[in-house]
């Protein structure tokens, strides 16, 4: 007893040790609950829409490819059917001609051409199918009665004379009648090739390969003849060691020269750097003539007057007394020194382009071409100036410049009007000289390049 007592009591302080929670708790505890709750469901949404969207993408794809499939198998019936009627309809004048022959046939040698007169050469058959040799015995007497001829001697030679008659009779017509059958296949042939000609698939192919054919239009007929244009191009000329080089970079024109300017008596000698070189405008305009060597590739060659600029700061002109004798010779020579003035450096040649012409798009009312081709060029004239740092001048040389250029040039050109007889192409236009301006001098080791626009109009012949 005195155990369960203990039991007891020490359960009772058990009991009162324990602190009941709060409301708060419950709350928070319920919160939780109803959280998971929520995670719950959300996570099971979350995988029946996953579930739901694989198997409507799975039956989607499924019913694609069923679709396809369906498409495919009608397509092929169809042409099956097509081409069933086709080969039925061939059939039919095949087989009703050879029951005509047959017909025919069997119609002659059995004698009764007259229910069947299909054409003129039954008719002939019908003719022929009496024997005159035959007439006399059978034709002439057709109700005479043999019977009374029992009696005279000469009835088995008789007898046995029409039975041969007959029998020539029935051979001959047997072998017209199948020459005549002959005849009516070689006629059911020819039509039959007739009828295949008209079936709707021969016409199709025919309508197709009409479609495909080359139209009028002059710019459809490759090969034939040369048309003839004018092109026009305008934009910057470049200078530098490669196409991407623009100027000369910029100097410090001080950096050389002294507080004394320039030594006139036997001091020493100083040196200058030139002015740097810009670029400027420069045009092309000239006459070509195109013709086409297929569909989509066409060639051209012209002639072109080409123009490049530069420009440059100088300064006065030096009196040539000042100057050595040796530079007595030379032309407008400047002081590097001053930079006052803006001097334009001018180059005109004379070009001869070839340029290849590819249509790169299908589009025939805008067709582009990509162009590329080659350029020879021969120098006409400049007043380009040279440089000498010492005593720092410009002077004209133009003996020091490259006559001949080669260079390269591309673009593209989109095209109006194409099918009419005045087309005008217009696109951006690159060319870069692959010789040199000069070997020596302010330009040696340059190269010429020009990047602008260029506009073609052709001029059609009728």
């Amino acid at each position: 007893m005195e155990q369960n007592n203990f039991e007891k009591n020490v359960q009772h302080k058990l009991d009162e040790l324990k602190i009941p929670p709060s409301d708060s708790v419950w709350a928070n505890v319920e919160k939780q609950i109803r959280k998971k709750e929520k995670d719950k469901k959300f996570i099971l949404l979350f995988l029946l829409s996953i579930i739901f969207l694989l198997s409507a993408s799975y039956w989607l794809m499924n019913s694609s490819k069923n679709n396809v499939q369906n498409h495919k198998m009608s397509q092929f019936k169809k042409d099956s059917k097509a081409i069933n009627n086709q080969d039925s309809s061939f059939a039919k004048p095949e087989i009703a001609s050879g029951n005509l022959a047959n017909i025919d046939s069997t119609s002659v040698s059995s004698g009764k051409t007259k229910n069947f007169k299909p054409n003129s050469q039954n008719k002939i058959v019908e003719k022929r199918k009496i024997n005159p040799g035959m007439s006399d015995d059978l034709t002439s007497k057709p109700n005479q009665d043999f019977s009374k001829q029992r009696n005279n001697q000469h009835f088995p030679i008789a007898l046995s004379k029409l039975i041969r008659k007959t029998t020539n009779a029935e051979i001959e017509n047997k072998n017209e009648s199948e020459n005549i059958a002959n005849n009516f296949q070689n006629h059911i042939n020819t039509d039959s090739f007739l009828i295949n000609l008209k079936s709707g698939k021969t016409i199709q192919k025919l309508i197709t390969k009409n479609n495909t054919s080359p139209k009028k239009d002059s710019a459809k007929k490759p090969g034939k003849r040369w048309d003839f244009g004018v092109t026009i191009s305008a934009g910057t000329s470049l200078l530098g060691s490669n196409i991407l080089e623009r100027s000369y970079p910029a100097m410090d024109l001080n950096a050389g020269l002294p507080s004394g300017g320039i030594s006139n008596g036997g001091g020493s000698s100083y040196y200058y750097n030139p002015s740097p070189i810009k670029n400027s405008t420069a045009f092309m305009a000239g006459v070509l003539t195109r013709k086409d060597i297929s569909a989509k590739t066409k060639i051209s060659v012209g002639i072109s007057y080409k123009y490049y600029s530069f420009t440059n700061k100088v300064g006065k002109k030096i009196d040539s007394i000042l100057m050595p004798s040796q530079y007595y010779s030379a032309n407008n020579f400047n002081n590097a020194a001053n930079r006052s003035n803006t001097y334009r450096n001018n180059f005109h040649y004379l070009e001869i382009p070839v340029s290849v012409n590819i249509q790169i798009n299908k589009n025939q009312k805008l067709p582009v071409f990509w162009n590329a081709g080659i350029d020879f060029s021969e120098l006409l004239s400049s007043n380009a100036l040279q440089f000498k740092s010492n005593p720092g001048v410009y002077y004209s040389d133009n003996s020091i410049f490259n006559k001949t250029q080669i260079g390269l040039h591309t673009g593209l050109s989109f095209t109006l009007f194409w099918q009419q007889k005045m087309p005008v192409a217009f696109g951006p236009y690159i060319y870069y000289s692959a010789t040199s301006i000069s070997d020596k001098g302010l330009y040696g080791a340059k190269h010429f390049s020009f990047i602008g626009i260029q506009t073609e109009i052709l001029f059609r012949k009728k």
